[in-house]
């Protein structure tokens, strides 16, 4: 029996390749892309998702051209929390590419430059839950108000690697490179890496 399930496998292989599968997928994301396009402000030509995106507040949001989202893309303009009214914008330029299971929030403003690439699990966010103050922290945190520092601006050519965290009021600048796992807290300002938790420049190229 085994050996005959390996013979179908096999049959199937051929015609069913592994080119044709990429080929099929393909077409896939673009009619899943196009199904969650009616969300957005704006959507811009040859963007594509992939699956299990989670949208709210899409209104909100406007994507430039030749956009890339990996699985499970997370984007997220909170209107309202905890009857508290926001007035969220999130813009994403030409040529933007984020891997999978990345999250982009915003209560205030979120621009991210042309050219970003972003690797996987990275968190982009103006907002957290609350303030760090005695009378937040005594709130469910479900609870809390959310709280900005202030927007979230991202240059052009930044290259920002896996699992980073981009905090609110932060802007980086162009060509900028963030290290994996870094929590960026502070300004990053053009053509320097930063890395670290909270992150520290390391190198600024000259």
């Amino acid at each position: 029996m085994k050996n005959l399930m390996l013979k179908i496998v096999a049959i199937l292989s051929y015609l069913y390749t592994y080119n044709l599968n990429k080929q099929i997928g393909r077409y896939k994301r673009y009619v899943y892309s196009l199904w969650l396009s009616r969300l957005f402000a704006k959507f811009g030509e040859d963007t594509r998702f992939d699956y299990g995106a989670i949208i709210s507040g899409g209104r909100n949001v406007e994507l430039g051209k030749e956009c890339i989202f990996g699985k499970h893309t997370e984007i997220t303009a909170f209107e309202k929390w905890a009857r508290k009214v926001h007035h969220p914008h999130i813009y994403i330029d030409d040529g933007f590419i984020c891997g999978d299971y990345c999250h982009i929030t915003a209560i205030n403003k979120v621009k991210i430059g042309k050219n970003v690439l972003l690797g996987k699990f990275v968190t982009i966010t103006d907002n957290s839950h609350g303030e760090s103050t005695l009378q937040d922290m005594d709130i469910k945190p479900i609870q809390r108000p959310l709280y900005s520092k202030g927007d979230v601006v991202i240059g052009d050519d930044v290259w920002i690697a896996d699992k980073v965290t981009i905090c609110s009021g932060v802007h980086i600048g162009k060509g900028a490179i963030i290290a994996a796992n870094a929590v960026v807290t502070k300004d990053v300002p053009d053509y320097c890496i930063a890395a670290g938790v909270p992150a520290k420049i390391v190198k600024t190229v000259n």
